[in-house]
C-alpha cells in the first residue's frame, strides 16, 4: 500500500488508513461516478453492444441499458 511507503510515523500513517478506510465505499451501480460512465457508453453508441452490456452488466441500472 501507499501509504505503508510514505516516509511518516506510523501513528500518521494509521491516521491515513483510518482516514482512507472512512471515506470508501463500494463502487456498484448506486456510486454517483457510474451514472456519469454509463451516460457516456449510451452517448457513445458502445452500449449497443453485447459485449459492452454482458462487460457492465454489474454496473448497470436494474432493467439493464434503460
Amino acid at each position: 500500500m501507499l501509504i505503508d511507503n510514505l516516509p511518516v510515523t506510523e501513528s500518521i500513517k494509521q491516521a491515513l488508513k483510518d482516514e482512507t478506510q472512512a471515506m470508501s465505499f463500494p463502487i456498484n451501480r448506486h456510486h454517483p461516478l457510474v451514472g456519469n460512465i454509463v451516460r457516456f457508453f449510451k452517448a457513445s453508441s458502445m452500449l449497443d453492444s453485447t459485449c459492452v452490456q454482458h462487460a457492465l452488466a454489474d454496473y448497470l441500472p436494474a432493467g439493464g441499458t434503460q
